[in-house]
């Protein structure tokens, strides 16, 4: 019982130790899972109560595991659910139990530790793979110019003039996945909030700016950040609102429940939002996989490079921490700033003597041995240079006016301080001179430079002081 517990939940050990009879009877039910607050574990001062989730058929398991197996050795309606060694000795003679019950606990702990490592890995791994799946503006404007597309908004006009006399199947799915893919890729949120809007959320949106908010009560991170919040334009707004009134009660005729719904009137889950979505997007001729977890990964990764002063209010709007999001562009930075590191450590290790040019390496090869002679007198009577591969910031090189502007800005930054990017770029932007190596160099190159003239200035102390 406490193994599929940990495999379900990758939780602390002590959570599960430590998990009492009262906070097991007091669970909640979320999403189809038991949900059973733990307040006593490793880090309830920062996080508080651990959270640790049964699908009904553990939720069974562990109620038979209380009703039959615990109370055959504790009688008491209280207490830990999984009891401790000294509990056990206290009850029962049978030493062999005891010595059994301390194993399994030792090597479930182990088995926590080495799933944990694991389960990190693989998000990782997934998370580097996603970045090579970003959507692209233009794909977002095909799918928005799409027939399919097109045919939908048709749908919703003629059903806001009450002139549709009957609603096929593939209408009603037509304009339902299509209103669900426009909210999730203007709100990047989690498919759950989609799929547990209610009506009643809906009809009592407030309107704040041009936006109609909708607070959704029941989604993935409500217990930390309440309501999410689902952002429609007056025009997303008016087609939600076709959907709901012409559309919908073909398939139910109440007035209460889930906006979106099936075919066949039931309530969508979150992982038929997904679909719905990636059902849309091959419709509209967009080839690969799309999902709302992507959809959310594309948006963290366009604000962060392109605004990043919007941060935080896209960490409002996808409920969750804003370092989370940090973390996951993190991953997706590397791949700049490792090329970046990549074109300044030639420049680092070399000290100033620059590579050969594509151009140097097509007039030596003019007289290699390995070339025969008449393709050795063409290519050097030949007035064609290969054009280089570098884009113009890589083949930039920082002269001695360029260095000593630097070196003399931030003067107190290369002898202790921070080399943060923003407060570089804003320092670099208050003069013409600033403004001009922005355009000419990256923001990576400029910290680089800063660095290596930190370390010459070290060097140069260390050697002065032996």
């Amino acid at each position: 019982m406490i193994t599929e517990i940990a495999l379900s939940n990758a939780s602390r050990s002590g959570a599960i130790t430590n998990m009492t009879l009262a906070e097991y009877t007091a669970a909640g039910i979320e999403s189809n899972q038991h949900v059973v607050s733990v307040a006593q574990h490793k880090t309830a001062h920062c996080y508080g109560p651990a959270k640790i989730c049964l699908s009904a058929t553990h939720f069974a398991w562990l109620r038979c595991y209380i009703s039959v197996f615990r109370k055959d050795v504790c009688h008491e309606d209280s207490g830990s659910v999984f009891l401790k060694k000294m509990e056990w000795e206290s009850m029962s003679s049978e030493q062999v139990y005891v010595q059994k019950i301390q194993a399994m606990s030792e090597c479930v702990s182990r088995w926590i530790k080495a799933y944990r490592k694991e389960s990190a890995r693989r998000g990782l791994e997934k998370m580097d793979s996603d970045f090579s799946k970003l959507i692209t503006p233009q794909q977002i404007a095909d799918f928005e110019k799409s027939s399919i597309a097109v045919e939908a908004i048709k749908l919703i006009g003629v059903g806001m003039e009450n002139r549709l006399s009957q609603i096929t199947l593939f209408e009603y799915v037509s304009v339902r996945d299509f209103v669900i893919t426009e909210i999730a890729l203007n709100n990047a949120c989690r498919s759950g909030a989609n799929a547990n809007m209610t009506l009643a959320e809906f009809t009592s949106a407030r309107i704040v700016g041009d936006q109609h908010v909708v607070s959704v009560a029941q989604h993935k991170t409500a217990h930390c950040y309440g309501p999410a919040k689902i952002c429609l334009s007056a025009t997303h707004c008016a087609w939600l609102q076709s959907y709901v009134s012409v559309f919908r009660p073909v398939v139910c005729q109440k007035d209460g429940g889930k906006v979106f719904l099936s075919w066949h009137g039931e309530s969508m889950s979150s992982g038929q939002v997904s679909r719905a979505v990636q059902s849309a997007w091959i419709k509209a001729g967009n080839e690969g996989d799309i999902n709302c977890t992507l959809i959310c990964k594309t948006a963290v990764s366009a604000v962060h490079g392109k605004l990043p002063q919007l941060k935080t209010g896209l960490a409002d709007l996808m409920c969750h921490r804003e370092q989370t999001a940090a973390k996951s562009y993190r991953l997706f930075q590397r791949e700049v700033t490792a090329a970046d590191a990549s074109v300044q450590l030639s420049g680092v290790l070399r000290d100033g003597v620059s590579e050969p040019s594509a151009s140097a390496v097509v007039s030596d090869s003019t007289q290699s041995p390995l070339l025969p002679p008449t393709q050795q007198n063409s290519a050097a009577n030949s007035d064609h240079v290969s054009p280089s591969v570098l884009s113009r910031k890589e083949q930039a090189i920082f002269s001695e006016n360029d260095v000593a502007f630097l070196t003399t800005v931030f003067k107190n930054t290369i002898r202790s301080g921070p080399m943060n990017q923003d407060t570089i770029r804003n320092t670099l932007e208050k003069s013409t001179t600033g403004s001009s190596l922005l355009q000419k160099f990256s923001i990576h190159q400029i910290i680089s430079r800063l660095k290596y003239e930190r370390r010459k200035t070290v060097v140069y102390f260390g050697r002065n002081t032996r």
